[in-house]
């Protein structure tokens, strides 16, 4: 038997969010998919009218207030006025290179998109929350545990996810709202190729694979413009992933962990998909830091 009946996706137009609205829609939910693309957006609708799927696709800038809270209003009206019951926040994005080379707007964009529009949508969809004693969905990464150079400011902000959606549990617990975080591993959509885009294009011609050193005190180093410059070549020549330590898995994985946590009232206050990803994490934290900081800078050429 459905405990839920009408479940909001952001995000929902490629990868993680589009196969958690199709799983969730072929459970029999009522599913609001909402996104930027309004292309991907007709697509999602005429397959989903074809299948003979509740799925309404739902165009929404999670960045706006205002397209924020019209959603709210908007989704009371396909909802005949019941209001949704669970809130999957997967809207996000990716945004790389060397954390103090990136530029203020770059990072505040990356809040805003990946964190500070979580706090928003929650708080627009928190009466419909309350009222259908519903469920918070906040999709995070595993990458919030492992400090990565390259990947710091997505590290970074999805760490302050995990933080506030451990304080958004402990908050809205007592009103009857439950919250939980899913964090994925390598997942195999196009989340990494559009994060690696802008970066492409930017790998130095010149560069040198051996850095000029210089003494400082008792030890050799080289220029940080330098360091910076190789690193950037030799990732190119890498294909930019040096940080998928194991096969990805498919977004459907995640899909099914959410629909579990749709469907169950009694549930974890995280996920980690796939588990094998879990076990990683516990490997690592059983590693020196300094021989794990070593590894690290190698495996992203800054050594």
């Amino acid at each position: 038997q459905l405990t839920m009946r009408w479940v909001l996706v952001t995000g929902a137009t490629s990868g993680i969010g589009r196969a958690c609205a199709r799983r969730l829609a072929e459970a029999g939910f009522g599913v609001i998919a909402s996104g930027r693309n309004a292309r991907a957006l007709e697509q999602i609708e005429a397959e989903a009218e074809r299948e003979g799927l509740r799925l309404v696709p739902l165009s929404l800038d999670v960045t706006d207030a205002a397209e924020v809270a019209n959603a709210a209003h908007v989704t009371e009206a396909i909802t005949l006025g019941q209001g949704i019951d669970a809130l999957v926040n997967n809207a996000g994005y990716g945004q790389t290179g060397f954390l103090l080379e990136l530029t203020a707007a770059q990072v505040r964009n990356q809040f805003d998109v990946n964190l500070f529009s979580v706090l928003e949508l929650t708080k627009a969809f928190l009466p419909q929350l309350e009222r259908n004693k519903g469920v918070v969905i906040n999709m995070g990464s595993i990458i919030s545990r492992v400090a990565i150079p390259w990947v710091g400011l997505y590290s970074t902000v999805k760490r302050a996810l995990r933080v506030m959606s451990d304080v958004m549990r402990l908050e809205l617990q007592g009103a009857g709202i439950r919250v939980v975080l899913v964090e994925p591993g390598a997942i195999r959509t196009s989340f990494f190729d559009t994060a690696i885009a802008e970066q492409a294009g930017g790998a130095p011609d010149a560069a040198s694979e051996t850095p000029a050193l210089r003494r400082t005190g008792s030890r050799l180093v080289a220029p940080l413009s330098q360091v910076y410059d190789r690193a950037r070549l030799l990732l190119a020549k890498a294909g930019y992933r040096p940080f998928l330590i194991f096969p990805p898995v498919g977004p459907e994985r995640v899909a099914a962990v959410v629909l579990r946590i749709v469907r169950v009232r009694t549930h974890r206050r995280r996920y980690v998909v796939p588990p094998g990803a879990g076990i990683l994490l516990t490997l690592l934290r059983l590693v020196p830091q300094g021989l794990l900081d070593r590894f690290k800078r190698q495996a992203f050429y800054l050594a």
